[in-house]
């Protein structure tokens, strides 16, 4: 049985009208303009309320049945060509002995051509029975054949017709192999006769007898809707018989087959040739309205506005055409009132009430409710589809909110049926108002008569959840009997365990209670009604680090409960699992979302690490100012001021960072102090406060605890040192500094990744010091350590020392991979890299490459400055 049912979570396929192909939008009602394939109705979402919770129903529309094509003319290719009066001219009286062949022929052919059908049977049937050897004996065969047509007897003529094409040998042949498959046509065999077509083409339809048999073939071809092939026949009949007087007749056809094709482009110039040539009012306008069919298929208003227009001033003969034409331009331009008005200009009755039906089909589609609901046709235009519009009108509505009006309609719809699909569909639709307006007593009764007169029906545990509900509204014992009838698989599965949650919760019948909970989180992970069963579980995955899959776990939550607040520990887990995935703006958005109903620290905290993975310091600034208003604990104030300030310091606003990180260390209480002076230091350093970076730099290195704070320090003073031309003590840094390097290294539980950064830091000090070769085997033993995200500092450094040591290929094979690994290389830093490899493949006597780098260097840099630079070492290059 279909499914029609009001239908919640993953919906299956809605209710709907089949679409035919794109080529009937204009014949079509029951499709929509430009579309294919299946159609969804216009759908609402309901709330069943109870007192144990609220139930959604999605509502459908009723099942319609399809409408068959509307055209705007009458198909030319719809009706058999005739058959053709054969003929055979009489020879003068004065033959031989009317006894003979001969004489019984002739006589036969006298009577033929004066129509006294049964006279001339006898002449024939007596040579056919006297007469076997004689020369008239098949030509009598083939004038049999006509007359008993003619009387009614096809089928005998159509034995004789097979036996006279069989000898091959008749005077009659292609008279009789045309006759042949004109009445295997009239059968409705079109296969078949397509089949003969095909077979006598070989022997009996010469070209001189294609114009009688292209008709045939076209209409054939038409009858099976393979309208290529019976186009092309056509357009043969045309090529070869120019001349033919149905020459016209075929162009009306061939446009027609055009329009049906969606080839209007080459139906237009047909139609403009011919229709001032047609002096036949109903050609002319079948023509004309082929025409106005392209127009509204191509959805040229205009053009088909105008076209009726002119066909209607043109004097017409079926005004009704006229009023269709508009009828279906005002119905898709979605314009009800206009296309009501010409229905009203029918003359004919069955057409008026076809084309309502097809409104209200399309109103419905296009949810016009308060339209379909205000006209409602008279009586008298409702007989014959009252099963349908009454269920229309019922859900229109029910739509609308009306539900006395409803159930009037969806009653009168049950009446009229005799559908089992339609009474089953109306009867839930009155059980559903029923459950609305808590008519439970009505709701019971209802569904009860419904398990019995829809025994097979597949939608029982929808029937049996509704009842349950109704049975438990009325503090029935059968509620739970009811439930347990819902299949484990069914829609309604995880409604049925939440209800009888909170029916034994009510009962305080705490071990049922506390089983159908269980049961519920278990078997049925993605309902609705458990937003804490899919927060535990998509933390446990969290916790495993299965984040894709703990991700998808809160985005069906999140995808059934849009209109939820989400809690505050479901917010915070699905952004700590988009953080580890790096879906860091999905992970932004999410929070900056939910703090605007969630004010709260964590998810503060949370925001701030995000937004510096992303690097949006400026942000972070601006949520943490915005956060100080909250109500916060002095730890959770210290945090956000130390963030504060960190992110000024990325941002490189060394003032306000200073400013900050002073605030933070008046405010603290031991904890992150070495930290802040080590931060304030290299501020200080930037800021050239010479006494306050010496100041804090000193309290850093105070106590000489090896770690990356005192390295960093070491740098910055032996970096202060050199600047300041002191050799002694710069060197004093430095050895430090590699001191410290040395004993970091000999840790047994150092990562990798500790150690390739190390090693990396140990060898730039190396190059600094001009030991490149010692630099060199430690930047190896760091490469191979595989630290991906230190692999092109590695050879930035590796290139240095090339380049220093005069190792020039080298040199140019590192700064060649550096520039290609890193497309997105700052202008600076890839001036100074080409230069690099230009000068060393100058240094290599490969001026012609050095010469291509030159280039490609004034190609990529339009800084003034540069380009004058690279312009003076091209004037070198061309001296040497």
């Amino acid at each position: 049985m279909q499914r029609f049912l009001y239908t919640r979570k993953h919906p299956k396929s809605s209710v709907i009208i089949k679409m035919v192909s794109k080529r009937w939008i204009v014949l079509f009602l029951g499709s929509v303009l430009l579309f294919n394939g299946n159609l969804s109705w216009g759908e609402d979402v309901h709330t069943i309320s109870s007192k144990f919770g609220d139930f959604p129903l999605k509502i459908e529309p009723p099942v319609l049945p399809e409408l068959p094509p509307d055209f705007l003319f009458e198909s030319g290719l719809l009706n058999l060509p005739r058959l053709p009066e054969w003929n055979e001219p009489v020879q003068p009286k004065g033959w031989s002995l009317f006894s003979s062949p001969e004489g019984l022929y002739q006589e036969g052919l006298s009577l033929f051509s004066q129509k006294e059908w049964l006279n001339s049977l006898e002449e024939f049937e007596e040579i056919i029975d006297d007469h076997k050897e004689s020369l008239f004996y098949q030509a009598s065969l083939f004038w049999k054949s006509q007359i008993l047509i003619k009387i009614g007897k096809e089928k005998v003529a159509l034995e004789i017709l097979q036996q006279l094409v069989s000898t091959q040998h008749s005077k009659y042949l292609f008279q009789s192999a045309h006759t042949l498959i004109w009445l295997t046509l009239k059968q409705k065999e079109y296969s078949k006769a397509i089949q003969d077509i095909e077979q006598f083409s070989n022997n009996i339809f010469t070209p001189v007898y294609l114009k009688e048999i292209l008709p045939l073939k076209a209409f054939a071809y038409f009858q099976q809707n393979r309208l290529p092939e019976a186009l092309e026949a056509l357009i043969k009949m045309q090529a070869q018989f120019p001349n033919d007087p149905n020459h016209l007749e075929n162009s009306i056809q061939m446009a027609e087959l055009y329009f049906r094709l969606e080839q209007c482009e080459k139906a237009y110039p047909l139609i403009k040739e011919f229709q001032d040539k047609l002096n036949n009012p109903f050609q002319l306008e079948r023509l004309l309205f082929i025409g106005v069919s392209c127009d509204l298929y191509l959805q040229d208003w205009k053009s088909a506005q105008h076209q009726l227009n002119s066909i209607e001033e043109r004097g017409i003969t079926n005004e009704n055409a006229v009023y269709k034409g508009n009828f279906y331009l005002n119905l898709w331009q979605n314009q009800p009132e206009k296309a009501w008005f010409w229905i009203e200009q029918f003359k004919d009755a069955n057409l008026k009430k076809e084309s309502l039906r097809r409104l209200y089909h399309y109103g419905l589609k296009q949810q016009w409710l308060e339209f379909l609901t205000n006209t409602i046709p008279e009586q008298s235009f409702l007989t014959g589809w009252e099963t349908e519009i009454y269920p229309i009108l019922g859900h229109a509505y029910e739509l609308l909110g009306q539900i006395n009006h409803a159930y009037e309609q969806y009653q009168k719809a049950l009446f009229h049926s005799d559908s089992q699909v339609m009474k089953e569909q109306m009867m839930f639709h009155l059980v559903v108002l029923e459950l609305k307006t808590l008519n439970y007593n009505k709701a019971v009764q209802r569904l009860k008569k419904m398990f019995v007169d829809f025994l097979e029906s597949t939608n029982k545990s929808e029937y049996f959840f509704w009842y349950g509900l109704a049975q438990g509204e009325l503090g029935s014992p059968y509620a739970i009997l009811a439930f347990n009838q819902i299949k484990p698989d069914s829609e309604r599965a995880d409604d049925k365990l939440y209800y009888l949650e909170r029916l034994y919760h009510s009962q305080q019948n705490w071990d049922k209670t506390g089983q159908v909970f269980s049961q519920l989180l278990s078997q049925y992970p993605q309902s609705p009604f458990l937003v804490w069963a899919y927060y535990y579980r998509a933390e446990g995955l969290f916790s495993v680090k299965e984040y894709k899959r703990a991700k998808k776990i809160l985005e069906e939550w999140e995808q059934n409960h849009k209109d939820s607040q989400m809690p505050l520990q479901m917010v915070e887990l699905w952004a700590r699992t988009l953080k580890e995935l790096q879906l860091l703006d999905e992970a932004n958005h999410l929070l900056g979302e939910a703090l605007q109903k969630l004010p709260n620290f964590s998810l503060v905290r949370l925001r701030v690490q995000i937004l510096n993975q992303l690097k949006k310091y400026k942000e972070t600034i601006q949520l943490i100012s915005a956060s100080l208003n909250f109500t916060l604990t002095e730890k959770e104030k210290k945090y956000l001021y130390l963030s504060r300030a960190e992110a000024a310091f990325s941002l490189h606003e060394r003032q306000a960072a200073r400013d900050y990180y002073l605030e933070v260390l008046e405010n603290n209480d031991g904890e992150d102090v070495r930290y802040i002076y080590h931060q304030l230091a290299q501020l200080a350093y930037d800021l050239k406060d010479n006494q306050e970076f010496e100041t804090m730099g000193f309290k850093v290195l105070d106590g000489e605890i090896i770690d990356n704070l005192s390295n960093n320090i070491l740098i910055l003073f032996s970096n202060y040192h050199a600047q300041q031309n002191d050799k002694k003590q710069e060197m004093v840094y430095l050895d430090r500094l590699m001191s410290n390097y040395d004993f970091e290294l000999k840790n047994a539980k150092l990562s990798e990744t500790a150690k390739s950064e190390l090693l990396y830091k140990y060898a730039k000090i190396k190059n600094r010091l001009g030991m490149y070769k010692e630099a060199d085997i430690m930047l190896d033993q760091a490469a191979v350590l595989d630290n991906q995200e230190i692999q092109f500092d590695i050879l930035k450094e590796k290139g240095f020392g090339a380049f220093h040591t005069k190792n020039y290929e080298k040199a140019a094979a590192v700064y060649l991979k550096l520039v290609y690994l890193k497309k997105e290389l700052p202008p600076q830093e890839k001036f100074d890299f080409l230069k690099k490899i230009a000068y060393s493949y100058r240094e290599m006597k490969q001026f012609k490459e050095a010469w291509a780098i030159y280039q490609k260097m004034l190609r990529d840099f339009d800084d003034k400055k540069m380009r004058k630079e690279i312009k003076k070492l091209l004037k070198q290059l061309k001296q040497q």
